[in-house]
């Protein structure tokens, strides 16, 4: 796994000298990438993620956030929304929700990232680094 992160960062590094575009984090594709067997896995972390910058964006409308006050105020709520899904998946037996995040901080820097450069941009960047990442990995 290890390698798969690092390998992860150098490409989304690279990515990101040559677009001025960050791929959602430093070690965001790297992690993704090693997940990229479970799409559905993936596919609820972005979600989440997305959840959670409409969350503090909305809320950003009655408090003042900006900074590291925004970035923990993002993962604080990534992590409240997992567990929430994780609840609601053991209490109600929804077999449909019972899909793991993948952690619960990576949707949070997902989130922030969304909120700092766009939805778009976010995605697509992260979406192309997690893709060569794992091309390079099954190439070696």
């Amino acid at each position: 796994m290890g390698e798969i992160i690092f390998l992860g960062l150098v490409i989304g590094i690279i990515f990101y000298e040559l677009t001025d575009i960050s791929p959602g984090g430093i070690v965001v594709p790297g992690i993704i990438a090693y997940y990229l067997y479970d799409p559905a896995r993936i596919a609820m972390t972005i979600a989440v993620g997305v959840a959670s910058y409409i969350i503090v964006r909305w809320l950003s409308r009655y408090l003042i956030l900006y900074g590291k006050r925004k970035f923990a105020l993002h993962i604080i709520i990534a992590v409240a929304l997992g567990f929430l899904l994780s609840v609601l998946t053991e209490s109600f037996e929804l077999n449909v929700l019972d899909i793991p995040l993948i952690g619960y901080i990576i949707p949070g820097i997902i989130g922030h990232e969304i909120g700092k450069q766009g939805i778009v941009k976010t995605l697509v960047a992260l979406c192309i680094v997690v893709l060569m990442t794992g091309l390079v990995v099954l190439v070696l």
